[in-house]
């Protein structure tokens, strides 16, 4: 068994064409799970109703899953062997055991707390674990800025839905755990986070990525990187290395953090081109990792996913 694992994990795998669902949906976000060999795609339709797919290694569906009510924002999906976690505004958070085809803990977005703080954006850092950004204001009548929102699902636990309390403050009303949120001092307009280390956080602004440090209970900016244009997806490793998707889905660029160079530039052409495919007109939509960075794009003829292999 140690060997066959081995095998899975350092054999180069192939794109994958993800199979239409129908023309009125599109693909939207994506998660893998390269050592149980199952992708999973949130797709959106027409009329803002989604729709989660999990597909094995045969691009067989395994499990389909349908969150109730219209998406404003898509946030994220993460499947880990037989678990989907799943996140969109005002949706919800989900827990769902895919074996047993059962929820198993469920936050809903209507919960009075998101009321007083909608989600921006955010990704699933680890099972159960939710990193966000939401607007929030400290003061009843005061103007919402940006927050950094951690919520625990497995302790969330709401005493009093008709009030709130952030981080144990006492002028906020009832008790509330499993979220913290701490003030984020600078910008206000930021659109992607990301957390590559305990304390940091890498927070996205049109075309600059701005690095934060946990200092005093709130988030202080302490450096930045321009990129060529703007950002919505961002992700970085404890080593410096990142990759980032362009806004319009245009390219993807790739680098370290403190060297004062440039980015490598990636197109839908170089990675069709290096496996190939073809892909007209295509976009990058999202991307995953799990042994390989995994590229969630869309094409005119069809879907891919491409894996770039970054160690």
């Amino acid at each position: 068994m140690f060997y066959l694992i081995l095998f899975l994990i350092n054999s180069n795998p192939k794109p994958i064409e993800i199979p239409k669902k129908d023309e009125e949906s599109k693909p939207i976000l994506l998660s893998v799970d390269h050592l149980e060999q199952k992708y999973a795609i949130y797709y959106l339709d027409s009329e803002n109703k989604s729709e989660i797919r999990i597909f094995n290694k045969e691009n067989e569906k395994v499990f389909t899953f349908k969150p109730k009510g219209n998406v404003i924002r898509p946030l994220d999906i993460e499947i880990y062997q037989n678990k989907l976690w799943v996140s969109s505004w005002p949706q919800g958070f989900y827990e769902i055991d895919t074996k047993s085809k059962k929820i198993q803990k469920k936050i809903s977005g209507n919960e009075s707390i998101f009321r007083f703080m909608p989600i921006i954006s955010g990704y699933w850092q680890s099972p159960n674990i939710f990193i966000g950004l939401s607007r929030y204001s400290q003061e009843p009548n005061g103007i919402p800025s940006p927050h950094y929102l951690e919520i625990d699902m497995e302790k969330f636990v709401v005493e009093d839905e008709s009030v709130i309390k952030i981080n144990n403050n006492p002028n906020n009303g009832t008790k509330i755990e499993g979220i913290n949120l701490y003030e984020i001092y600078g910008e206000n307009g930021f659109s992607c986070v990301n957390v590559y280390e305990y304390g940091w956080a890498s927070l996205c602004f049109f075309d600059t990525v701005f690095f934060y440090r946990f200092e005093n209970n709130r988030y202080i900016v302490k450096g930045d990187k321009k990129m060529p244009d703007a950002i919505k997806n961002y992700l970085q490793f404890e080593n410096g290395k990142y990759w980032a998707v362009s806004e319009e889905g245009n390219e993807m660029w790739s680098g370290w953090t403190g060297f004062e160079t440039d980015p490598n530039t990636l197109t839908i052409k170089d990675l069709s081109s290096q496996f190939n495919t073809t892909c007209k007109n295509g976009k990058f939509l999202d991307i995953s990792f799990s042994t390989y960075l995994w590229v969630l794009t869309s094409c005119e003829e069809k879907n891919w996913i491409f894996p770039i292999k970054i160690y």
